[in-house]
């Protein structure tokens, strides 16, 4: 298990968060989950999953993953009490464009034409490739960049600009990351994701949740 640290920006960066086999088995089931439809007044599209359906019986890995976030201390110890996840997922290559620098925002389109914007509380990502370049968050006159490790988590204040610089490295890559939005309140024009096969949504990697105490032990 890997341990964390925290930084000036208000990040926290763990290692080991998922293991070889959590990562092959979330790969596996994004491969096969489609991508989320945007709500007619929504301008972004992702899926949503309560904590309480995290913690207690989690129907796919994603929602796996995030209850085993969730029973980490230090991640928890970040979060406070939130009411659930928002996540979707980025699948780029060496001929994509880096990600541009943005700040990720629930945009609600009201009945009188105008629009609402939320920030997530918290804002991560789960990197299950090593591919690609690293993520780079912003804050006043600090920077942080964390580099892809598959099983490694970045986690962020949601105000915090940020986004994806050139790979490091030469030659083909696959950058394949989960972003999972944490909010202490749901916001609009999240779906709820698919009935996939059970052999595909969910599998022995993931069958049983650590206790309090193992989880404890993780986040230590």
């Amino acid at each position: 298990a890997g341990g964390s640290s925290a930084s000036s920006l208000g990040a926290l960066v763990a290692d080991g968060v998922a293991d070889e086999a959590q990562v092959r088995s979330l790969v596996r089931f994004l491969e096969n989950c489609p991508q989320p439809t945007p709500s007619a007044r929504a301008l972004s599209a992702s899926y949503w999953c309560s904590a309480e359906r995290a913690l207690g019986d989690p129907g796919n890995v994603v929602e796996a993953i995030a209850g085993i976030l969730l029973r980490r201390p230090d991640v928890r110890a970040a979060l406070g009490e939130v009411s659930g996840v928002e996540w979707w997922w980025q699948d780029v290559d060496h001929n994509d464009p880096p990600k541009v620098y943005h700040t990720d925002q629930n945009v609600w389109l009201e009945d009188d034409g105008s629009s609402t914007r939320r920030y997530p509380d918290w804002a991560s990502v789960l990197y299950l490739t090593e591919g690609g370049g690293p993520t780079a968050v912003f804050w006043k006159q600090d920077a942080l960049a964390v580099m892809p490790r598959p099983g490694r988590y970045l986690l962020f204040p949601g105000d915090r600009p940020h986004g994806v610089l050139h790979s490091l490295q030469e030659g083909s890559f696959d950058r394949l990351t989960l972003l999972l939005n944490w909010w202490r309140q749901r916001p609009p024009g999240i779906a709820e994701v698919p009935q996939l096969p059970s052999e595909v949504a969910i599998d022995g990697n993931f069958a049983s949740q650590p206790s309090e105490a193992e989880a404890a032990a993780i986040g230590a």
